[in-house]
């Protein structure tokens, strides 16, 4: 809700968050985020930009959704949205942690950019043998914003991105995550008579 995007607005400000939409940072090159444009490496990463109606592709269409997507986040109401919400992002912990590809791409539309950027880190670290030492995202709290869709919801997710590295298979450290907390802005939308995440932006 708004209420929640002003609750955290200066803990964004104080962390640095940049006018572009971008959060978090690592002391390498190759870390979560990158300032000046969007990447791949983590988490929390430059998002997508706003997107207006949801559409249906063939790729979205022909994603196997998972067997595992709890009772409580397939059904169609505004608590299964943020239900939903939660899910994905447990997914993606799962992904980056295990590390195990293959994970999000049932759970969002064609036209998330940040959900493909996920994917793709998850990929890198499964070809590279890496992976997080802890969950990368703590889920603070979930809100439904009073925007209306057609087809979906707005859901509104505080994180806090938690310390962490990224170690290879021996244990060694190849990127330091540094805290910060965040709050997604997600467009939840219903294809197939089940929810997908169509875009993930950072609150500004």
């Amino acid at each position: 809700m708004v209420e929640s995007r002003r609750k955290y607005a200066a803990w964004l400000a104080m962390l640095g968050v940049l006018a572009g939409g971008v959060v978090g940072c690592t002391n390498s090159p190759a870390g979560p985020v990158s300032t000046t444009s969007a990447t791949a490496s983590g988490v929390t990463i430059t998002p997508a930009p706003p997107t207006s109606a949801p559409r249906t592709t063939s790729a979205t269409a022909s994603a196997v959704y998972p067997a595992d997507v709890p009772a409580e986040a397939r059904v169609n109401s505004p608590a299964g949205a943020m239900a939903f919400a939660r899910y994905f992002f447990a997914q993606a912990n799962l992904a980056y942690t295990t590390p195990r590809s293959g994970l999000l791409p049932p759970l969002s539309t064609a036209k998330c950019k940040t959900c493909a950027a996920f994917e793709a880190t998850a990929s890198r670290y499964v070809r590279e043998g890496l992976r997080y030492d802890r969950n990368p995202v703590q889920i603070l709290e979930v809100t439904l914003d009073a925007e209306p869709l057609t087809s979906g919801h707005i859901v509104d997710l505080v994180a806090h991105q938690q310390p962490a590295r990224v170690i290879d298979g021996a244990g060694a450290v190849v990127e330091n995550i540094k805290e910060q907390k965040v709050i997604f802005v997600i467009n939840v939308v219903s294809v197939d008579a089940a929810w997908r995440i169509d875009s993930v932006k950072v609150m500004q």
